[in-house]
């Protein structure tokens, strides 16, 4: 679990998100459910697929993007506003989407 810290006194995220995104040729952003969570301060995406998934700003392909390996994960300090994309060369691909706030 995330920790900010502030000086002296660490804070513990006040919330989590967790879900399954599918990711095929055409890019979908990645958050849980239909919209990002408030507050969000760091975004998870664990490739479960055994092909490679590639995340980038609007407009990310397969080649613009970087890539995640299958069975792997990249954290990314994230905001409200922040809109991460994901794309795969392949249809059908699952990704874990994990958000904390």
């Amino acid at each position: 679990m995330p920790i900010n810290n502030s000086g002296n006194d660490a804070e513990i995220v006040k919330g989590f998100s967790q879900g399954v995104v599918t990711v095929g040729n055409s890019e979908v952003e990645a958050m849980v459910g239909g919209s990002r969570r408030d507050g969000r301060q760091m975004l998870r995406v664990y490739n479960k697929s055994s092909n490679v998934i590639y995340f980038g700003p609007s407009g990310v392909t397969t080649t613009t993007g970087e890539p995640i390996e299958k069975k792997q994960w990249v954290n990314i300090p994230a905001s409200d506003g922040l809109a991460l994309y994901l794309i795969a060369g392949s249809a059908a691909n699952d990704v874990i989407v994990s958000e904390w706030s």
